[in-house]
């Protein structure tokens, strides 16, 4: 029931609203997910966009089944906000090794068209290449002076990252399975160099 629901809050004239339904959404699809940061954005014409960092379930066939400490919750602004790794360098020592994993990015974002997702996609994709930046400079920062030594310093041997994307239908739009995945097909296929680049791995 509430997956039917928060749909239609992604384009509530309030734009909190807006930015917390994409927040739970997100939340409630990645529970079994451990999540280590979520933070609240915007796009530059102004459209709301999630961003969290995550890691596979430790269950997970791609993953080596190991333990990790529970992070502890953080609030930014109005919604509750979960630790990242980032933020507290010294909690590094009390996290184990998530199976040998990469953390991963995930952002999503509802627009009212392909157009306007057209409009919005490298301002989409530049979260991804700013994360990787800032990834590399902590790679560079822990290698200089031999500290955090739990950071994984190679690149991801295959894509890793996530997209969610949300299309809006109008009233009046008469439902057409086909043609809604001949149009998302067309449209992934159009930004399949954007997509490798950025090293994602699935766009749902």
């Amino acid at each position: 029931m509430m997956f039917d629901v928060l749909p239609c809050l992604f384009y509530h004239n309030n734009r909190f609203v807006k930015q917390a339904a994409l927040e739970v959404y997100m939340r409630r699809s990645y529970i079994a997910y451990t999540i280590t940061n979520v933070a609240q954005l915007g796009l530059p014409d102004g459209t709301p966009m999630v961003e969290w960092k995550f890691y596979l379930p430790t269950s997970h066939p791609n993953v080596v089944a190991k333990s990790a400490s529970p992070h502890a919750m953080k609030r930014t602004g109005t919604m509750p906000k979960i630790m990242s790794i980032s933020e507290d360098l010294a909690n590094f020592g009390r996290i184990q090794d998530m199976g040998g994993q990469h953390e991963r990015l995930g952002v999503m974002a509802a627009f009212s068209s392909y157009e306007h997702l057209a409009e919005n996609f490298d301002s989409l994709m530049q979260r991804y290449a700013d994360y990787t930046g800032q990834q590399q400079q902590t790679s560079s920062n822990s290698s200089s002076n031999g500290e955090l030594n739990t950071i994984r310093e190679e690149k991801p041997s295959e894509p890793i990252h996530i997209v969610n994307l949300v299309i809006q239908h109008h009233a009046n739009y008469e439902l057409d399975q086909d043609s809604d995945n001949k149009l998302c097909a067309a449209f992934i296929k159009s930004k399949e160099s954007e997509l490798v680049e950025h090293n994602i791995r699935r766009v749902t």
